[in-house]
């Protein structure tokens, strides 16, 4: 038996991860692959900019701002494998898109300014 009180929180989450993978494998699930939109862009660009991008599992429509999405972080600058149906929400400056992961790749469902996000977490959470 796994004693889960002695294990790290960073090895609670890399176990969790991998479980999720495996029933996604066992249920046929598929998987795509997504990449922020500024992945490759300059370390400049990279570095003048807020970047961020979240995998969503949960939407607080109570929030009107970016802690309105729980979810995990994913990096900017790699390449990511994701369950097609998923949520993906990135930031690059003052610009905040959704995404819905299809078969074919992202597809936008939502675009707004970080300053003005009540339609945009609506709109997300409807599609979510």
């Amino acid at each position: 038996m796994i004693d889960f009180k002695e294990m790290s929180l960073e090895e609670l989450e890399s176990l969790k991860a991998a479980i999720s993978e495996e029933i996604a494998r066992r249920r046929g699930e598929q998987y795509v692959l997504y990449a922020h939109r500024c992945k490759d862009a300059s370390r400049h660009h990279l570095m003048k900019y807020k970047h961020w991008a979240k995998l969503v599992h949960r939407i607080d429509t109570r929030k009107v701002n970016v802690y309105a999405f729980d979810g995990e972080f994913l990096a900017v600058e790699k390449e990511h494998m994701v369950l097609v149906g998923s949520t993906i929400v990135e930031v690059c400056g003052d610009d905040i898109v959704a995404y819905k992961m299809t078969a074919n790749g992202a597809e936008v469902i939502a675009k707004a300014k970080t300053n003005a996000m009540y339609q945009f977490i609506k709109d997300v959470s409807n599609a979510l």
